[in-house]
C-alpha cells in the first residue's frame, strides 16, 4: 500500500505540477483474522454506496462500480477476482451449494439493519449490551468517554434551554424555577451537571443562567449533580431518561 500510494501521489504532483502531501495520515489497516469476519467486512463494503446521509445507490446491485455483482451471481463473474476464497466460508459451515445466495440474503439483511462492524467483532470476546460494547470500543480505541462527548457536541449542539427544560420535566417542575441562588427545585444540580456535560456553554454562562452571583458558582452545582447521579441509582435512571429524550449519545 505505502508503494502504491507513493507512486500515485508522485506521479499526480508530476502530472499537475504540484507539491505537497496528497493523501494526509496512514490508512486504516484492520487484520481480517478468520473467514466469517471476511464476509462481514465485504458486506459492508458493499454496501458502503448505500450508507451515508447522501448515498450514490439504494442497492449495492444498482452501484455499477460495485464487484458486488459477481459475489451475488456467478453469471456475473470475472476471471481475475477470487470468489471461491470468499465462499468457501459459507460452503464449509453450512455444506450448501449456493454460497452466492447466502450472500445475497445476508447484504440483503444488512441494507435493511445497518450493522456495526467493530461492534458485531467485539461480540466475540465481549459479553454485554450495545451501550456497554460501545464503552468497551471506546476504551480499547484508547478514547475516554469525556473525548466522545466533546466531538458529539462539536456536530450536534444542544442547547441550555433545551437541557433545562427536559430535566424540569423528568422531575416535575419548571425550567423557570432553577434561576435563583437559594432555588432548592428538583433535579437543579442535575440540570448544571448535563448542561456542563453536553453543551458548550462556560461556567460563567452556566452561572448566569441558574442566577448565581460569581462566575464560577455553577461548579459546585456541577459537583453535586455529578456525585448525586454516581451515588443514587434512581437519579442515574432519570439523568439516561432525559438523556436519552434529547437523543444525546456520544457513542452513536
Amino acid at each position: 500500500m505505502q508503494h502504491w500510494l507513493s507512486g500515485y501521489a508522485n506521479w499526480y504532483a508530476k502530472r499537475n505540477r504540484r507539491t505537497g502531501h496528497l493523501f494526509q495520515g496512514r490508512y486504516k489497516a484492520f487484520p481480517v483474522e478468520d473467514d466469517g469476519y471476511y464476509w462481514g467486512l465485504s458486506r459492508y463494503i458493499h454496501l458502503n454506496p448505500c450508507n451515508g446521509s447522501n448515498p450514490l445507490a439504494e442497492t449495492p446491485e444498482a452501484y455499477r462500480h460495485s464487484s458486488y455483482g459477481g459475489y451475488a451471481r456467478k453469471s456475473r463473474q470475472v476471471d481475475w477476482v477470487a470468489y471461491e476464497d470468499h465462499h468457501r466460508y459459507w460452503s464449509g459451515l453450512h455444506g450448501g451449494k449456493d454460497p452466492a445466495a447466502a450472500y445475497r440474503k445476508f447484504v440483503k439483511e444488512g441494507l435493511a439493519n445497518p450493522p456495526d462492524l467493530k461492534l458485531e467483532r467485539l461480540r466475540d470476546w465481549v459479553y454485554g449490551g450495545a451501550d456497554f460494547l460501545k464503552r468497551m470500543l471506546a476504551m480499547a480505541s484508547g478514547e475516554d468517554e469525556g473525548t466522545n462527548r466533546r466531538r458529539w457536541r462539536r456536530r450536534n449542539p444542544v442547547t441550555v434551554d433545551a437541557i433545562l427544560d427536559a430535566t424540569a420535566r423528568q422531575f416535575g417542575t419548571s425550567a423557570a424555577s432553577y434561576c435563583g441562588f437559594r432555588s432548592r427545585a428538583g433535579g437543579r444540580d442535575v440540570a448544571a451537571m448535563l448542561c456542563r456535560r453536553w453543551t458548550t456553554a462556560t461556567l460563567r454562562e452556566l452561572s448566569a443562567r441558574f442566577g448565581l452571583s460569581h462566575p464560577d458558582s455553577a461548579s459546585d452545582l456541577i459537583r453535586r449533580g455529578k456525585r448525586w447521579a454516581e451515588s443514587n441509582r434512581e437519579v442515574a435512571r432519570q439523568v439516561a431518561s432525559i438523556e436519552q429524550a434529547l437523543g444525546l449519545s456520544p457513542e452513536s
